[in-house]
């Protein structure tokens, strides 16, 4: 292959990876306590555009496991943001959810006890393994300002709310992402609640009282009452708290004494807000310390004539561009 051809297709290639140029990141697990008897974990991975005004697909990934009264809640969303000319594309973003619950001790062995007793009724239609698998499924665009885990989980995920009478309340406001020169910023926030005694139930009618819903802290059945004392005894009351993930994270990073690892985990958080109020915290997806994205100016206005001659010299400059790619394509 000819010289002059090579270093014209060095150029190309070097002048496409510059426009797809991205920023990689895995920040490590913070952790911390929550109000009364819940504690957290939170993590995030991302793959940031690094010139959102060009734009392209940006993904954060954030790991939240929450736990209380020894139920633990794992949701993990993985968000696809798109821009192009420094703004979200239309239905943007795109969300990939992953959840899974573990259950306490004492319920277990209650579930346990419970389908024994019923075995020849078929017992309660519980299995704890199922419940605690691990499931991914595509969140609906329309459903992120606000979706329960009850309304949009998998059949055995419910099944693991409902037992221990519980459920999350995810929350996304996408008008308060913000885009940045070189990342994005989005909020998470989610309300829990766990152990609410009134709440919970068997996926089955008629275990806990003749003719009526499997309440079970409100059934008269053998195996009903089993289960509510199991629950009660880890949860005597109910656990509700609202969870912004972004100020939990960034409060846990701030506590961290080592310098080093403080300044890193600190990049993983950003201000965003309604209408580029950057009031909120949020998480950062990638680096969004280069500041605001700016789009160019828009080309000054010429004269008719000075834009016809552009017209003709454009035209020109089309035909040689074209004759050049020919010849390199001939010399190849």
């Amino acid at each position: 292959m000819p010289s002059t051809t090579k270093v014209l297709l060095a150029g190309l290639m070097a002048a496409t990876a510059t426009q797809a140029a991205t920023t990689t990141g895995t920040s490590g697990q913070l952790s911390g306590k929550l109000t009364g008897v819940g504690t957290f974990n939170v993590k995030a991975a991302f793959v940031s555009q690094d010139d959102n005004n060009a734009g392209g697909a940006s993904t954060l990934t954030v790991t939240n496991d929450v736990m209380a009264y020894g139920f633990s809640v794992k949701v993990e969303p993985k968000f696809t943001i798109t821009t192009k000319s420094c703004a979200l594309v239309k239905d943007s973003p795109t969300v990939s959810l992953t959840m899974q619950l573990g259950l306490p001790a004492a319920m277990k062995t209650a579930i346990t006890a419970a389908n024994t007793a019923l075995s020849l009724s078929g017992g309660t239609g519980v299995v704890v393994a199922d419940i605690e698998k691990a499931y991914t499924f595509d969140m609906p665009f329309a459903k992120l300002a606000s979706f329960k885990l009850s309304d949009v989980a998998p059949a055995n995920v419910k099944l693991g709310l409902m037992l221990t009478g519980s459920d999350v309340d995810v929350k996304v406001n996408i008008a308060d992402i913000a885009v940045y020169k070189a990342g994005n910023a989005i909020p998470l926030t989610a309300t829990m609640t766990i152990g609410d005694a009134s709440k919970i139930t068997l996926p089955t009618s008629g275990l806990c009282a003749k003719g009526k819903p499997s309440v079970i802290c409100a059934g008269e059945g053998v195996a009903c009452g089993a289960m509510c004392a199991a629950v009660k005894a880890f949860a005597p009351a109910k656990w509700e708290q609202t969870i912004d993930f972004a100020t939990v994270g960034l409060a846990a990073a701030n506590a961290l004494t080592d310098a080093a690892a403080k300044k890193t985990a600190l990049t993983y958080f950003a201000k965003c807000g309604p209408k580029g109020a950057l009031t909120k915290d949020c998480f950062s997806i990638g680096d969004t310390s280069k500041g605001a994205c700016v789009k160019p100016p828009a080309p000054t206005t010429t004269t008719a004539a000075a834009a016809a001659k552009s017209g003709a010299s454009t035209t020109v400059m089309s035909a040689v561009v074209a004759g050049a790619s020919l010849m390199m394509a001939l010399m190849m």
